[in-house]
């Protein structure tokens, strides 16, 4: 539970270690919500193919809504930042190792007044002297 503490910090700068490590902890919360989302997604479709009511259908999309708050407000109490399409900041030092539901470690990262869409490969060899 201590480790969970410390990593809940914001400030706290992660090694690529420590931050593979929180890696599981986001891929099990990121896929559990891309479950429930597909699931509300399915019955959405269902709905629309059985011509139910546009209230109906709306009502789903704000199912969708909520499911992204909460899943962004478990990422950010983990210390993290979460970015446009599901992609996830961690506090490196000198910017955000990035994540994204698919990858099984940190490959990648961006720098601060940068979003994911300039991520750029991560080689290891380059950070084993800096953490």
């Amino acid at each position: 539970m201590d480790n969970v503490i410390q990593i809940c910090d914001m400030d706290r700068e992660l090694s690529t270690k420590d931050a593979d490590e929180l890696v599981t902890l986001l891929k099990r919360i990121t896929f559990k919500h891309k479950q429930i989302e597909d699931d509300l997604f399915q019955k959405q479709r269902w709905l629309m193919l059985n011509f139910v009511k546009e209230e109906k259908l709306k009502e789903y999309d704000n199912f969708v809504t909520q499911n992204r708050i909460r899943w962004g407000r478990k990422i950010t109490r983990l210390g993290c930042k979460v970015f446009d399409g599901g992609f996830i900041g961690i506090n490196s030092g000198f910017g955000y190792w990035s994540w994204h539901l698919g990858e099984d470690r940190i490959e990648y990262y961006h720098g601060y007044d940068e979003g994911p869409e300039k991520r750029r490969k991560l080689l290891r060899r380059d950070f084993a002297q800096i953490r």
